[in-house]
C-alpha cells in the first residue's frame, strides 16, 4: 500500500490547536461525543485538525472550508478525515457516515522537543464498499463502530485527479 507523509512545522500545529479549540467551543455545552469526556473530545477535535490540514496541505485544497470547520460537503474538499495517534492504528467509520465518501486514516507523531508533527496519510476506504460485521467493536458508552483494518485500505493517490 502507497502512503504519503506530509511534515508539519511546529506553526502549522500550534495553528491547528487553535482550531480545533474553536471547533470544540461549538459543541453543545457539557455535551460529548461517542461518550467522551470534555477533556478527550478537545484533544480529539485538536488532532482532527491537524490530520485535515495534513490532506489538505498536500492535495492544495481550500481548508478550512469557507462556510465552516464543520462542512457538509466534507472534512477537507470532498473528503472526510480520521487522525489516530496510534501507530497501529486503525480507520474508524460509523453507522451514520457518508457511504459513498471517502475516509481517509491519518496517522500523527508529534515531535515534542520542537512542536512539529509528522502525518501519515495511511489509505482511504469508502462505507458503501462494505462493512464487515467482524469490524464492529462495542464500546462502553455511546454504541460502538467498525475499525477497518489497514489491508483493507485503498493506497491513497500522490495527485488528485482534475
Amino acid at each position: 500500500m502507497t502512503t504519503i507523509t506530509i511534515a508539519l512545522t511546529a506553526h502549522d500545529v500550534a495553528r491547528c490547536v487553535e482550531m480545533g479549540d474553536v471547533r470544540n467551543s461549538r459543541h453543545a455545552p457539557g455535551s460529548t461525543r461517542f461518550g467522551q469526556g470534555d477533556a478527550r473530545a478537545v484533544r480529539d477535535d485538536r488532532l482532527g485538525v491537524v490530520g485535515e490540514f495534513a490532506v489538505a496541505k498536500h492535495y492544495r485544497l481550500d481548508w478550512p472550508s469557507p462556510q465552516d470547520l464543520q462542512s457538509p460537503d466534507g472534512d477537507v474538499g470532498r473528503f472526510e478525515v480520521r487522525a489516530t495517534t496510534r501507530q497501529a492504528g486503525r480507520l474508524i467509520l460509523h453507522d451514520d457516515d457518508v457511504p459513498e465518501r471517502a475516509y481517509i486514516l491519518a496517522r500523527v507523531t508529534r515531535d515534542p522537543a520542537d512542536g512539529s508533527a509528522r502525518v501519515v496519510l495511511v489509505g482511504y476506504y469508502k462505507p458503501w464498499w462494505g462493512l464487515r460485521a467482524n469490524w464492529w467493536e462495542e464500546h462502553r458508552q455511546g454504541g460502538g463502530c467498525y475499525f477497518v483494518p489497514n489491508l483493507c485500505l485503498q493506497s491513497m493517490p500522490r495527485r488528485l485527479a482534475s
